[in-house]
């Protein structure tokens, strides 16, 4: 009896161990991008050399890495708002303060339109930095990839003449 229970506390602690390691079961928070391999790209791509396909110049690099670090930064600030609103609601809620509840849900999901509107306008700016042939070697690929509209690809081929 006693090594079948020796035998289920050490499974338990190996099991505790390999799910609180980074990458594996629950992800520690490490640094920015949380573990996810993926979330430092730079561009909307899963091929690493999509964009150097595009032949990008020196200087449309550097616009686009100025543009989207000023949306980190601005992200970052923005989602600290949110966190503590949220603390703040829960609190409300703790309290049984309803209608101040409800207030700040109604300013966190503003931030939230605010973020998603700020996403759109980053990729507009990177967008006016592309050449038009660029543009239009994007537009190829997000259509080979389905990246829009999933449902109509052929309509859209059709509609842009490719």
């Amino acid at each position: 009896m006693k090594k079948i229970t020796v035998i289920a506390v050490l499974a338990a602690l190996m099991t505790l161990g390999f799910a609180f390691e980074p990458g594996n079961g629950m992800r520690m928070r490490e640094g920015f991008g949380y573990g996810h391999p993926d979330f430092d790209r730079t561009f909307d791509t899963d091929e690493p050399n999509f964009f150097e396909e595009l032949n990008l110049t020196t200087e449309q690099m550097d616009r686009m890495d100025k543009i989207r670090s000023e949306q980190m930064k601005e992200n970052i600030t923005l989602n600290s708002k949110i966190r503590i609103m949220e603390i703040d609601k829960r609190n409300a809620l703790k309290d049984h303060n309803f209608d101040q509840a409800k207030k700040i849900t109604g300013e966190i999901f503003k931030i939230k339109t605010n973020l998603a509107k700020n996403r759109i306008e980053m990729r507009k700016q990177r967008w006016e930095i592309l050449t038009p042939e660029q543009q239009k070697k994007i537009d190829e690929k997000q259509l080979e990839r389905g990246f829009h509209h999933k449902r109509f690809p052929k309509k859209l081929k059709e509609m842009k003449g490719m």
